[in-house]
Formats: C-alpha cells, structure tokens, sequence
C-alpha cells in the first residue's frame, strides 16, 4: 500500500498598504490572511497603540528610542476586504503587508526588531528561522539621509520618503526561506542616523 502526503502551500505575499494622515488604507485581503503591520510614532518615543476590537497581536512590546517609537503586530483578516480599525499616537505611517497560506496554530517565528544610535549602516537582524515554509518581513527607517537601504535578498513593497523619518518596507524574495544572517542595510545617502528596524518570521501552513 502507498501512502501520499500532499506538501503544504507555499506562504505568499499578496499585498500592502499605508495608512496615515492623509491616506486610507486599500490593501484588499481575503478571509484567513495574515495582516502584518509595523507603526511607526513620528518626533517622539511613545509606542503606537494598537486598534482595539480587531484581535491585534503584538508581536513583542515595541521599540521606543532616537525620536521614534515602533510595534509589530499582527491579526487575521475574518471578513474579504475588511478594514484594519484606527491606531492611536503621533504616527508616521502604519505599513501592512498581507500574506496567504499562514499557519495558524502559530503565524509568527522569529522576530527581532532593534533601534539604531547615530549610525549611518542599519544592521537588519539574523533570526534563527523556526520552519522551512516561511517567509520574512522586514522595516527599516532613518531620521535623516534620502532613506533606509533594503536587503539584497528582499523585495520592496512599500517606501515613504518624502519626510523624515524615511521609511522602506520590505519582505523576502523567495517564499520558502532557508536562512536569515545579519545583513548591512545602511542608509542611502551613507549620512549618520538614528533609525529602527525589525524581521518577522512568517510561518507557512504546516498541511
């Protein structure tokens, strides 16, 4: 007798979006995504505040320091095209990324998020990656400079660089990835600055 076992769907990213003063967000999602979303406080090191209602998660307490203040959290889209509710503070930007195909007995690896001192090169951090059908997530932001650089093994979904605090936005290339080092992101114009970042691992469905 032969037994066949079907492989797991890829996790994939579907889409993005921003929401900010002067813009709602369109990010179109299904019922059963995963929305990631990184706030980020403009000019003071409070922390956002997550909408209430809408079964947020924070993926850890956030970051607050070098004039910003950031969080990860996530949630699960319950109805198709459903809004994100309203977040609180002196905010930025909220940047939302949508993946498909999440595993969600546990949506969230490894994560690591961090603020930079005045330093031109942005370190993005290793994670020690918890499966093999995931993808990353990633943010990085400076205070001064034409913006964050990106990793080399990323692709960019959303950048806000018009005003400070310049924000690029990122998720991995590949959907099913193997390993995640430390990576230099620097700063595009190479000047000095305070800036924050993180990775988030997101877990692909198991079966």
């Amino acid at each position: 007798m032969s037994f066949f076992f079907k492989r797991a769907p890829h996790v994939k990213f579907v889409g993005f979006s921003t929401e900010d003063a002067t813009a709602t967000p369109t990010l179109s999602a299904k019922a059963g995504d995963l929305i990631l979303a990184w706030a980020v406080e403009s000019g003071t090191t409070n922390l956002p505040t997550i909408p209430a209602g809408l079964g947020w998660v924070a993926v850890q307490a956030g970051v607050a320091g070098n004039a910003s203040g950031t969080l990860v959290a996530y949630r699960k889209v319950v109805t198709d095209g459903e809004g994100h509710g309203t977040w609180g503070g002196t905010l930025r930007g909220v940047y939302y990324q949508a993946f498909r195909n999440v595993d969600w007995h546990d949506p969230i690896g490894a994560h690591a998020q961090a603020n930079n001192a005045t330093n031109a090169n942005i370190t993005n951090s290793a994670l020690t990656l918890e499966t093999r059908n995931c993808m990353v997530a990633t943010g990085a932001l400076v205070s001064s400079g034409t913006g964050p650089g990106i990793r080399s093994d990323c692709t960019l979904s959303k950048e806000r660089l018009s005003s400070s605090p310049r924000v690029r936005v990122a998720r991995s290339t590949t959907r099913r990835v193997r390993s995640w080092a430390s990576q230099v992101v620097g700063n595009t114009s190479g000047t000095a600055a305070a800036g924050a970042h993180h990775a988030t691992e997101i877990r692909g469905r198991r079966r």
